[in-house]
């Protein structure tokens, strides 16, 4: 897939979601340095298409508004779902991008966690830490849950857009339970 191809199909992925129910943010571009760090620290080359993609929309998070998914309170209880307010595209470290939407800190998870060192995280949930989709170093496309490593046959932005449609399927949940709640 070309970079162009690659920006078409995130993008056309993102075209369902609603901006009255959605947060679309990104940090600024990185450096050719930052790029290049990542790969030395790692070993592993970001694929070209997500590398020139980041250039221009680095770290991209769509997220729910807390206006339609409350924020959970502290202690809450409920089921795990119920974190996963937000689809992330991890970013390549600037100074403004959140370390939870990091390449470099999903990366330094991975070998802290579960000793993996050969995958380079490049898609999560936000709320959900133990799951993650990325390149492994031989250029194959994984999902890592936990600590099993599956390699998948399809396109990454075909995973993005199952994602996206996963988050707003997730966020019509919420608006049931939080209707059910005010009942």
């Amino acid at each position: 897939m070309t970079p162009e191809q690659f920006h078409e199909q995130i993008w056309k992925a993102l075209k369902p979601i609603n901006k009255e129910e959605f947060h679309a943010v990104a940090s600024v571009p990185p450096t050719a340095e930052a790029v290049s760090f990542i790969e030395t620290s790692t070993g592993i080359k970001i694929p070209e298409e997500f590398a020139t993609f980041s250039m221009k929309t680095n770290g991209l998070c769509i997220m729910a508004k807390e206006s339609v998914w409350p924020e959970a309170k502290l202690f809450d209880v409920a089921p795990a779902w119920t974190f996963h307010c937000g689809v992330v595209l991890l970013g390549i470290d600037t100074d403004d991008l959140p370390e939870w939407a990091s390449i470099l800190e999903a990366y330094k998870q991975l070998v802290e966690r579960f000793e993996i060192t050969d995958v380079l995280p490049l898609l999560t949930i936000y709320g959900d830490s133990n799951h993650v989709w990325g390149v492994r170093k031989d250029g194959a496309f994984v999902e890592v849950y936990d600590d099993e490593i599956t390699v998948l046959d399809k396109e990454f932005t075909d995973v993005y857009s199952e994602e996206i449609e996963a988050l707003m399927q997730r966020l019509n949940d919420m608006k049931k339970r939080v209707a059910a709640r005010q009942k």
